[in-house]
């Protein structure tokens, strides 16, 4: 009985996320269809233009959301679905006792009647999961299955295998883009990590580190490339181990403030860091409350290579930034205000080439300021690391002698040094 309880109560929950599921997939779509008619009615409005295309990165960030949320979801059905098996077995065996004793001349009426009552009650369980898992786009009869775009590493095919690697060599065959790399300042353990993550074709999006993130072997080479993170956290916290962390941090702060702080870090790694990032004044709370983590110096810097990726309608219109220096003073580059950076290279890439726009990838190797953030984000993929930036006046100064462009990414590389 304790079984089927359990199983029933996560039928019922599966069932309440996937409703919430679809809501914010239809809003998400309603969203889209407006962005959409906005961006084609003002493309000659820059201005508007660009408000627009963070409201699109924004309708981006709550569609990996959902995507997580969704993936989650199949995984809870389809292990619902194993316990649903291993009950319908354990039934079977019962049944076969039951026929042994019926053989045998005792009377197991009512033991046929409950293995009965417990076989449509498993019908009808198996009817839920599947309507729950059409609703969430798979299909039934696949589930409990790794569908070929959710394979683990271990699983991929050794043709797939051999293609990948062909596709990496001619890679780096080029020798200027090897060049680049190794200018860049990967070392052994991350370009270790960037090749797991090039030979299985991964993007540094929230639907592979949904996927990636479960195998042994990127848990082994994150944590060997990205160390500093883990000296914090070794998984991702939920908000309890985020309000005990930002207790042991900000020990001033009392149980409601604490729990404050930690809504808006959540806040700034969702919807809320494009508002939060040109808070120059700092009118939002949300604000404050994250720069008094930086006010009372008790985390670390992140220690080793960052890299900020920002997208532009043009090649020229990055150039301009560049040349302008952030639209402040020459060789000088500055930010607003709280400003994300990753230690990951290729999320920098993804956030410079949003739409397919050129962008920019600033390079820091001499980070003092700016500290982990991945264990009390939403999207623990992108590897973040916050800058108080414009709040403490922090400056970075540009060296144009290290820029190269990839043409075929789109993307301008160059150097930066905190002052």
């Amino acid at each position: 009985m304790e079984q089927e309880h359990t199983i029933e109560s996560g039928l019922e929950s599966r069932e309440s996320d996937v409703e919430q599921i679809e809501t914010q997939r239809d809003d998400i779509e309603r969203r889209q269809a407006e962005l959409d008619c906005a961006l084609a009615a003002l493309e000659k409005d820059e201005d508007l233009l660009q408000d627009l295309k963070k409201n699109e990165a924004n309708l981006e960030v709550d569609k990996e959301t959902l995507e997580i949320k969704r993936s989650d979801a199949v995984q809870q059905l389809e292990l619902i679905e194993a316990e649903l098996d291993k009950l319908s077995e354990t039934s079977d065996q019962s049944q076969s006792v039951l026929n042994m004793l019926q053989s045998m001349g005792e009377d197991v009426t009512e033991g046929n009647s409950i293995l009965q009552n417990r076989r449509t009650w498993l019908e009808e369980c198996r009817r839920r999961v599947a309507e729950l898992a059409e609703r969430l786009g798979e299909r039934y009869d696949e589930m409990g299955k790794l569908h070929e775009q959710t394979r683990t590493p271990t699983e991929m095919s050794a043709e797939s295998a051999k293609e990948n690697q062909k596709e990496k060599a001619t890679e780096c065959g080029d020798k200027r883009t090897c060049l680049r790399e190794e200018a860049m300042g990967m070392n052994a353990a991350q370009q270790a990590y960037a090749d797991y993550m090039s030979d299985r074709g991964y993007h540094y999006t929230a639907y592979d580190y949904a996927i990636c993130s479960k195998d042994p072997k990127w848990q082994r080479l994150h944590r060997e490339a990205f160390p500093d993170f883990y000296k914090i956290a070794d998984h991702d916290l939920n908000f309890n181990e985020k309000y005990d962390w930002i207790c042991q941090v900000c020990p001033d702060l009392d149980g409601e403030q604490a729990k404050k702080t930690v809504q808006a870090m959540e806040f700034y790694s969702g919807n809320g860091s494009d508002a939060i990032h040109w808070d120059k004044t700092k009118k939002l709370k949300e604000t404050n409350e994250i720069l008094h983590i930086f006010d009372n110096g008790n985390v670390k810097p992140y220690e080793g290579v960052i890299y900020r990726g920002l997208s532009f309608t043009s090649q020229e219109e990055a150039k301009k930034a560049l040349r302008m220096g952030a639209f402040h003073r020459k060789k000088i580059w500055t930010e607003p205000g709280i400003t994300s950076f990753s230690t990951t290279i290729g999320v920098a890439e993804k956030f410079a080439q949003n739409k397919g726009s050129w962008g920019i990838v600033l390079i820091c190797r001499n980070n003092k300021s700016a500290i982990p953030f991945r264990h009390m984000s939403l999207l623990p993929h992108e590897d973040e690391v916050i800058s108080p930036g414009g709040h403490q006046n922090l400056e970075w100064k540009i060296d144009k002698k290290s820029m190269s462009v990839d043409k075929k990414k789109r993307i301008i590389y160059i150097d930066i040094t905190e002052l």
